[in-house]
């Protein structure tokens, strides 16, 4: 069903701004003018949404001709190596439209090396950009085959939607309090993975917001996880339940712990239109734990672990946090 509404609007709405784009993008210049906003912002993201638009219509188009090229064996060996390469085709092509646009920057810090697998990687949830920068860091620049466990609203992205489901990924519903049968693929993605192969989840399962937090909070029985948790002031606590069942499928697995700040300013459409072009990178830190330092098979002990990661991560926020941008430049 998603399929049958999402494609159609995309495929209209990049025709429809390309043909219209004489018009529009005077109109954006002269909107600029009038808010006397530098740099040109809302002529930017026209030109990002418009590129990103195209590129969904590539990976539609690739899709249907792979359908064909694969019919019947679309998860063959060759199907998959095919699919991922076009995955990390349009990521790389998504942040390079992001970077010539919106001038958008990563400064990543990695004194390790994020190859080989198998990986069990946990990131910061800051965004909706949030699922593309493993896939950047990953698969585009280190040629790793992803497999994410993410929110079935993604697949409302064409994108998403159909190479989401021919590759191994996990869709889950959010809000939903999941039991072990519900848990299982998650231990399948981890369990089969190999050195090719990276299996990425968001603990926190939602943006950072006051109520989320409060309704996080409320989820927490154990008192000292409770206090532990009201301490952070940028993370959601995380979780556990589908980070716990990756560790334990996969006990070879290191853990890449993503954490990043700058994401922040693609929350909203407003946000983004305030900070374009972005004077500052997005600063990423990232950390390789060996498998053997990661507590596997005790529940408290890996929540607790957990909790200590996230603590630390808050911490490196709060430090490299940048000052907030009002609009006015």
């Amino acid at each position: 069903m998603r399929r049958i509404i999402s494609i159609p609007l995309v495929l209209a709405a990049a025709m429809l701004g390309l043909a219209a784009s004489p018009v529009l993008v005077v109109v954006a210049i002269v909107f600029d003018l009038l808010r006397k906003r530098s740099g040109f912002p809302t002529l930017r993201c026209y030109a990002f949404v418009l590129w990103a638009l195209w590129l969904e219509v590539c990976t539609v188009l690739s899709a249907m001709f792979l359908a064909v090229v694969f019919a019947g064996r679309l998860r063959s060996a060759a199907s998959l190596r095919t699919h991922n390469a076009m995955e990390q085709w349009w990521v790389g092509q998504l942040v390079q439209a992001a970077a010539l646009t919106m001038r958008l920057e990563f400064a990543v810090t990695c004194p390790h090396h994020l190859r080989p697998g198998p990986v069990v990687v946990i990131g910061r949830h800051a965004s909706h950009a949030d699922a593309i920068l493993p896939a950047w860091l990953l698969g585009t620049r280190n040629a790793m085959n992803l497999r994410y466990v993410v929110t079935a609203g993604l697949t409302w992205g064409p994108t998403f939607n159909l190479y989401g489901h021919r590759l191994p990924n996990h869709f889950v519903n959010r809000g939903k309090t999941h039991t072990a049968t519900d848990l299982a693929p998650l231990a399948n993605l981890a369990s089969s993975a190999d050195a090719y192969d990276a299996v990425i989840i968001f603990p926190e399962g939602h943006l950072a917001t006051p109520e989320r937090r409060e309704r996080a909070l409320a989820r927490i029985t154990d008192p000292v996880l409770a206090s532990r948790a009201r301490k952070l002031l940028h993370l959601l606590p995380p979780r556990p339940a589908g980070t716990v069942a990756l560790l334990d499928a996969a006990p070879h697995a290191d853990v890449i712990v993503i954490n990043h700040v700058g994401l922040e300013r693609f929350q909203t459409v407003g946000a983004i239109w305030r900070n374009v072009p972005f004077a500052d990178p997005v600063r990423v830190r990232i950390q390789r734990v060996a498998a053997r330092d990661v507590p596997r098979f005790d529940n408290d002990a890996t929540i607790g672990w957990l909790t200590d990661t996230w603590q630390d991560m808050d911490e490196w926020i709060t430090a490299n946090m940048p000052e907030p941008n009002d609009g006015s430049r």
